[in-house]
């Protein structure tokens, strides 16, 4: 009896002296960010922000991840210096005005519940991520990012894309992962440096007969394009579909020369043989072959169909025996 309450006191002693410790290393970290200019609170608990962290004014850089904050201050903006911030994984449904962070580059703030960002951001900015929020749009906000070149909008849900995306003339990088896209509009093909396209699981098809307009606009594809790789991994479309695109050979011209520059002509294969003759595989669902293997034995099958890791346009698992 007597273990059993010293136990209980030793347990409730603990419980009662946790925030304090907690309060403790958070003071310390405070501490540590005005000489490295680097602090990091993931997992904190915070509901807000205390006024010590917003009196840092050399801070560099900040990692909220994980915490419950629903909102942001405006006082954030007194961080003249602040170059990366990451707010991932709280319960954000809105931001106030940023613009005034004139030093930061990168910003994140996947898994909030944002549905929109009608207020300004750092016009600095260069990577930006969404990913997993309530995006039913792509906010002007972003659009208006003239230094932007990485943007994720993955995993939320966008039905479409917006024209004036094609004003975006640093964009070098788009995912749109996981959303509810039937079309990657002419805009794309504007972007004058999107070089890396990501839109698996969307809702891409095929163009159907008699129809005018196809699920990747020939913009996209075509010789005024910039785009050299592409991910359209589970989206319903085949290899026909996009073999019978407009434009589609150009893309494939320009995939070849950056895989072809990538392994210094060691192997000449484009992505016709790598999406296979026809009838020899009946949906895009491609792996890939990774540089050590490609000194293995190939069978005729592995021969047509080498793939090169991060110039794949597809994923195809079922393509090679295991």
């Amino acid at each position: 009896m007597g273990n059993a309450a010293t136990k209980a006191r030793e347990a409730h002693a603990q419980a009662k002296s946790k925030p304090k410790n907690n309060r403790s290393v958070q003071q310390q970290k405070l501490k540590s960010a005005r000489a490295t200019g680097v602090l990091a609170l993931p997992d904190s608990k915070l509901k807000k922000l205390p006024q010590e962290l917003l009196e840092l004014a050399t801070l560099r850089t900040l990692d909220l991840t994980g915490n419950k904050l629903s909102e942001l201050p405006s006082q954030l903006n007194d961080l003249k210096a602040l170059k990366m911030l990451k707010v991932s994984s709280n319960v954000l449904d809105a931001l106030p005005d940023l613009s005034k962070l004139e030093a930061l580059t990168t910003l994140v703030l996947d898994g909030n519940a944002l549905e929109d960002i009608p207020n300004a951001l750092p016009p600095s900015l260069t990577k930006l991520s969404l990913k997993g929020n309530r995006l039913r749009l792509v906010p002007r906000s972003v659009l208006e990012l003239p230094q932007l070149q990485e943007l994720d909008l993955s995993d939320n849900a966008l039905e479409t894309l917006p024209s004036n995306l094609g004003e975006m003339q640093e964009l070098q990088e788009l995912n749109v992962d996981g959303n509810k896209l039937s079309e990657l509009p002419a805009a794309l093909g504007r972007c004058g440096k999107l070089k890396v396209l990501s839109a698996r699981r969307n809702l891409l098809v095929g163009r159907s007969a008699g129809a005018i307009v196809q699920s990747i606009a020939a913009e996209v594809l075509g010789e005024g394009s910039a785009v050299q790789v592409m991910n359209l991994e589970g989206n319903p479309m085949t290899k026909e579909d996009l073999q019978g695109m407009d434009g589609f050979d150009a893309f494939l011209t320009r995939r070849t020369k950056l895989k072809n520059k990538e392994i210094h002509g060691g192997l000449n294969s484009d992505l016709m043989t790598i999406l296979g003759p026809q009838g020899m595989m009946q949906s895009c669902n491609c792996r890939f072959v990774w540089k050590h293997q490609l000194s293995q034995p190939l069978n005729p099958l592995q021969q047509s169909s080498i793939l090169v890791p991060r110039l794949l346009l597809w994923s195809l698992p079922r393509y090679f025996p295991e």
